[in-house]
């Protein structure tokens, strides 16, 4: 059985209700976004994904899968008060879309609160990045690269620019075949909280003042899941209309730079 995977039937995760009317006026059953203020966004957010020259993909998504593991982690924590399971009995983004729980041990799927989903989530994305096997320690990463690139070099010489890119192809060797699927999964899955934030809790941001800061961790999470190809089409859909106006926004913000600078 493919874990992983959004499954079929028992196993599924990702619940449309596709028979459900939508509000009238929201497109994709989209959040009621009202007075939410989209200002102030980063126009620089798109460079800080790209892949840099001196790591593998690998190594760059593992060390954005702890970032963003953190970043919502903290973010979902200032709404705790708020996301009970008494106020959030079933972990949605909307009317539309419901989200249950399996996992290795939980293997059919299961409808629980939000709270209770987000916990286990968090929990899960733990015990993933603790397991030296899917997400090998850095000092691991280290030296699988200079075992191959220790032998072209001699001493302290430093490495010329065709060792340095032969010991970033060699870094990916330190992860197992399948940690591209363990990621998109854990991708998948985070983007699933801030479906629930933006559907439910958006008053309680504007209250607690963190619009800028959900707008800004969302978008470099976005464009991060693009870049990489992370989250499949049909998942981001409860949330269609609030990565365009994000990307509008950032894009705005690029455009009026350029016209100061140029």
């Amino acid at each position: 059985m493919n874990i992983f995977g959004l499954g079929s039937g028992k196993t599924k995760t990702f619940r449309p209700k596709r028979g459900k009317k939508k509000r009238p006026g929201l497109a994709s059953g989209a959040p009621d976004m009202g007075e939410f203020s989209f200002a102030n966004l980063r126009a620089d957010l798109r460079k800080f994904v790209v892949l840099p020259e001196s790591q593998c993909e690998e190594e760059w998504l593992a060390v954005h899968t702890q970032d963003f593991f953190n970043l919502t982690n903290i973010l979902y924590g200032t709404l705790s008060q708020y996301c009970t399971d008494d106020a959030c009995p079933v972990m949605s983004a909307g009317p539309l879309y419901e989200y249950w729980w399996r996992d290795e041990v939980k293997k059919k799927a299961q409808q629980v609160s939000a709270p209770v989903y987000v916990d286990s989530l968090m929990q899960w994305i733990e015990d993933q990045m603790g397991d030296e096997a899917i997400f090998p320690s850095p000092a691991t990463v280290a030296d699988v690269a200079a075992g191959g690139s220790a032998a072209s070099s001699t001493g302290g010489d430093a490495q010329s620019p065709d060792q340095e890119l032969a010991a970033v192809a060699l870094a990916s060797n330190a992860f197992p075949p399948n940690f591209k699927s363990v990621v998109k999964k854990i991708f998948s899955r985070l983007f699933r909280v801030y479906g629930h934030i933006y559907h439910t809790h958006l008053q309680h941001i504007i209250a607690l003042d963190q619009e800028l800061h959900l707008n800004s961790v969302f978008l470099h999470l976005i464009f991060f899941i693009q870049e990489f190809k992370l989250v499949e089409k049909k998942e981001l859909e409860p949330l269609n209309e609030v990565i365009d106006r994000l990307v509008s926004a950032a894009d705005a913000e690029t455009t009026e730079e350029s016209s100061t600078t140029g």
